[in-house]
């Protein structure tokens, strides 16, 4: 048994400690072929748990990334306001995990996907304040159709956002802390990302979008979902 001076979620300490205890292994399984030797105990376990942790957060980011950028890709139908959202947005999650760090100062098992469910959740705002944009672009020029598209959207995304709030905030009410971080960084990431959302899209949509391309007619993805309705 080795104790150690530090408690198990110092996981970077931990990482060191495991190294270590691999480097001396691999000496004695040299030294005397057929020897096995395994760690074992709270700190090991802590830094197995940790490194899948970490590659489950990057897996499941790049997952929500790709199927949220091929929505968007076929709903907006223009590369420009895709990367305009998608700046918003990662600005938003971003901005997230910063207040995260100052309340909590840390992630675990129970947070750790916070990122995706905000990105998922966050990104609506987005995507209603462009569509709106892109209905009004077809009968004005582009700044008057995005002071109608804010005025219209509004009211509306913040009603969502503050309930969406709402939803991840009561769990604040359970003694089990994991979820009480959870409803704080949920909570206030919600607001964080219809804030971004009605401060820097706009902006961005003033500086670079009004050139993007606005097709006629009716969204091929709502179309195809109209459809797909339809039949079922």
């Amino acid at each position: 048994t080795v104790p150690t001076a530090f408690n198990r979620t110092k996981v970077d300490l931990g990482t060191q400690l495991v190294g270590k205890i691999d480097a001396l292994r691999n000496q004695v399984t040299r030294a005397y072929p057929g020897v096995q030797i395994g760690a074992a105990g709270g700190m090991a376990v802590s830094v197995v748990e940790h490194d899948a942790l970490v590659h489950g957060m990057v897996l499941s980011s790049l997952i929500t990334a790709l199927l949220v950028g091929l929505v968007l890709i076929l709903h907006l139908r223009s590369g420009r306001l895709l990367v305009m959202v998608s700046g918003t947005l990662v600005v938003g999650t971003i901005a997230s995990f910063g207040m995260a760090a100052i309340t909590v100062g840390h992630l675990n098992a129970a947070t750790a996907f916070l990122g995706a469910i905000i990105a998922g959740n966050g990104v609506n705002y987005g995507i209603i304040i462009v569509a709106r944009y892109q209905e009004e672009r077809q009968t004005h020029e582009p700044r008057e159709a995005l002071a109608i598209a804010l005025a219209t959207t509004l009211k509306p995304t913040l009603v969502a956002s503050l309930a969406a709030s709402i939803a991840y905030g009561s769990l604040a009410g359970t003694s089990f802390r994991g979820f009480a971080d959870f409803a704080l960084i949920g909570g206030f990431g919600m607001i964080i990302c219809w804030g971004f959302s009605f401060v820097l899209l706009p902006a961005l949509m003033v500086r670079f979008g009004q050139r993007a391309r606005v097709y006629r007619g009716d969204p091929f993805l709502g179309g195809l979902l109209v459809k797909l309705f339809f039949l079922l």
